[in-house]
């Protein structure tokens, strides 16, 4: 079914601004990090930001352009980091906002769920094939279900 409709314009379109995206993302985000004008740590984390949205957008480029049909061993390779969107926006408008700002131990309680899904997602790509088959759409749910809707 993907193929009748990858071959329509509107999603011929679709794919070609969603990979703009992606290599936009990637491009400016990696400018950042020599980036000499503002606050380095901010500047930083905001390249981060980028990073982590232009890897998600990948994600989907993927699963819309049916790479996993043709490559399922890469299926549950960890580049989708929606739980990092959060607090590198957040530590990046604080590092903006106060130019003093250290970061704190209890600083770290806004990684959990970043790392958690990090981790998640590791042990994932790391199973066997048809374990992964298993997985299929409830690989997802810990991140699309009740705890992002919360």
């Amino acid at each position: 079914m993907i193929w009748q409709i990858a071959h329509t314009l509107p999603f011929l379109l679709l794919m070609a601004a969603m990979i703009v995206g992606v290599l936009g993302g990637l491009s400016v985000g990696g400018l950042h990090f020599f980036k000499r004008s503002g606050q380095s740590r901010a500047n930083t984390l905001y390249a981060l930001l980028l990073i982590s949205f232009s890897f998600t957008l990948l994600h989907n480029v993927f699963i819309l352009s049916d790479f996993y049909g043709f490559f399922p061993q890469y299926k549950f390779f960890p580049i989708y980091f929606t739980h990092a969107f959060g607090p590198l926006l957040f530590f990046h408008v604080k590092c903006n906002l106060y130019p003093g700002y250290q970061f704190k131990g209890s600083d770290s309680k806004h990684l959990i769920l970043p790392l958690l899904q990090w981790i998640y997602m590791w042990q994932v790509f790391f199973l066997d094939e048809e374990t992964k088959r298993l997985f299929d759409r409830s690989f997802y749910n810990p991140f699309y279900g009740a705890l992002e809707q919360a």
